[in-house]
């Protein structure tokens, strides 16, 4: 039996400590080809370890989308090079998000997000209750 869940959390905080530093030094497009290109493939990989029913095929659908996102993720940092400024400045960041009209925007779209999304739109649920007459 592996931890699938352990694993993926492990690998994808580390991941995302290791890309963030990677964006704070300045390689924009290392850190978002190396953070897609772990993460979905650990996806892909981890899908093969799971014992679940695949259907006819050797590889799901998902894992095809997978490996694609990774191509993608290339082939827009080929395309799409980045041309910014060769360090971030962190401090701008943190002053550009706590300005209080770009706080409440970000509230607004939390807000909007859970309304939509909050809710299922495929799966239902119901709950009643019922008295036993027998044990009245």
């Amino acid at each position: 039996m592996i931890p699938i869940q352990a694993l993926t959390c492990l690998l994808y905080v580390g991941v995302g400590l290791i890309a963030t530093l990677l964006f704070l030094k300045g390689n924009y497009d290392v850190a978002f080809v190396s953070s897609m290109a772990v993460t979905q493939g650990w996806r892909t990989l981890s899908e093969v370890l799971r014992a679940d029913y695949r259907g006819n095929g050797k590889i799901t659908a998902y894992q095809v989308m997978e490996i694609l996102a990774i191509a993608f993720a290339l082939a827009l940092t080929i395309v799409l090079p980045s041309d910014r400024p060769s360090v971030s400045q962190l401090a701008a960041g943190i002053e550009a998000l706590w300005r209080p009209e770009v706080f409440l925007l970000l509230q607004a779209l939390w807000v909007i997000v859970f309304i939509m999304f909050g809710k299922s739109m495929v799966t239902g649920a119901q709950i009643f209750f019922h008295l036993r007459g027998d044990r009245i």
